[in-house]
C-alpha cells in the first residue's frame, strides 16, 4: 500500500458515490483483471501453459476460499443480514417492504445458497477480487486532476467465480440508487467491452457467452450482490470499523451496526440507512426481492 502512495495513488473518500469516470476506468481495470486469469484457464485447458505452470483445477481450489465455509455460516450471515436491513426500513418508515424483504431472506436467498458459495459453474468462472469497492481501488490523478490510472488492492478475500460478483459489488457498496438508475447500463457496457475482447481471443470454439448472456448472469447476481452490500455497508461506512475475522464474527459486527444505525445523530448512519433503503428500492422494483 504504501509503495502505491508513494506512486501518487489516492484513496478515494468511501462516503461520496464515486464518480462515472472512476467507475469506468475501474471496470476496464476489472475487466482486464478476469480476462487475464480467464485466459490462463482456458490456456491451461487447452494445454498451451508452460510446463510447470499450475493447471485450472489448482487455481480453482486455491481460489475458492468460499466453499470452505460452512453453509450454516452463511445461513447465520443472513438471519444477521435480514435483522439489519428490517431495522432499516423500521427506521426509515419503509415498513411496506419488510414482508419482500424478509421473504427474500427467508427463502429466495437460501435457495440461492449454492450460487452463492460458488457451487454453481458457469463458462466464465475466473479469479476474483473477493473485495472490490472504492476502498480497495487507488486512483491516480493527472495535472488537470483527472483520473487517468488505477491500481488495485487488498486481494485477501480472492475467490472463484463468475465476474458478476466483483462487477455487482462495487456498483452496490460505492453507488447510489440514483446513480445506478443513470449509469448502470454505462458501466456494464464498459466492463463487457473489454471482457469481450478475452472471450474472442483466448475462449473455446464451442463458446457461446455474449452480451445477452452476461446480462442474465449480472440479473441472477444481483440477490447476492444485495446480501454482501447491506451486511457490509453498515459496516464500511462505519466511523467505528469492527474486523470481521471471517465470516464467523459477524454476528458480533452485525449487532454493533444495529446499535449505530439508532443513531441520528451521525452522518454516517444516515448514509449506509439511505443507501440500503436505496437498494431495497431498486431490487423490490426490479423483482429481485
Amino acid at each position: 500500500m504504501e509503495n502505491v502512495k508513494m506512486r501518487g495513488f489516492k484513496m478515494f473518500d468511501k462516503m461520496t458515490i464515486l464518480p462515472l469516470d472512476h467507475f469506468l476506468l475501474a471496470m476496464t481495470n476489472l475487466a482486464h483483471f478476469h480476462g487475464r486469469w480467464l485466459a490462463f484457464r482456458w490456456l491451461g485447458e487447452a494445454g498451451k501453459l508452460p510446463e510447470g505452470a499450475w493447471s485450472p483445477e489448482c487455481l480453482k481450489q486455491s481460489l475458492n476460499t468460499q466453499k470452505r465455509i460452512p453453509k450454516f455460516v452463511y445461513k447465520q450471515l443472513l438471519n444477521g443480514t435480514e435483522k439489519t436491513v428490517l431495522k432499516v426500513l423500521d427506521l426509515e418508515g419503509k415498513t411496506e417492504f419488510s414482508e419482500r424483504v424478509r421473504k427474500f431472506f427467508r427463502v429466495t436467498a437460501r435457495k440461492q445458497l449454492n450460487l452463492f458459495m460458488g457451487e454453481v459453474e458457469t463458462p466464465v468462472d475466473t479469479c476474483c477480487h473477493g473485495d472490490f469497492w472504492s476502498n480497495n481501488i487507488m486512483f491516480k490523478y493527472n495535472k488537470e486532476d483527472e483520473v487517468d490510472e488505477t491500481v488495485l488492492v487488498d486481494f485477501q478475500l480472492m475467490n472463484y467465480g463468475h465476474p458478476g460478483y466483483d462487477i455487482l459489488y462495487l456498483l452496490f457498496l460505492s453507488s447510489d440508487l440514483e446513480f445506478r438508475d443513470l449509469q448502470m447500463k454505462k458501466c456494464l457496457t464498459q466492463y463487457w467491452d473489454t471482457f469481450n475482447t478475452y472471450l474472442v481471443k483466448y475462449g473455446p470454439v464451442d463458446l457461446k457467452y455474449g452480451w445477452d448472456e452476461f446480462i442474465m448472469d449480472i440479473q441472477n447476481y444481483k440477490a447476492i450482490g444485495f446480501v454482501l452490500a447491506s451486511t457490509l455497508l453498515p459496516n464500511v461506512l462505519s466511523d467505528i470499523q469492527v474486523e470481521a475475522g471471517g465470516l464467523m464474527a459477524l454476528r458480533n459486527m452485525q449487532r454493533k451496526q444495529v446499535q449505530e444505525l439508532e443513531d441520528t445523530s451521525k452522518p454516517t448512519s444516515k448514509e449506509i440507512k439511505r443507501r440500503i433503503v436505496g437498494l431495497v428500492t431498486e431490487l423490490i422494483r426490479d423483482n429481485v426481492i
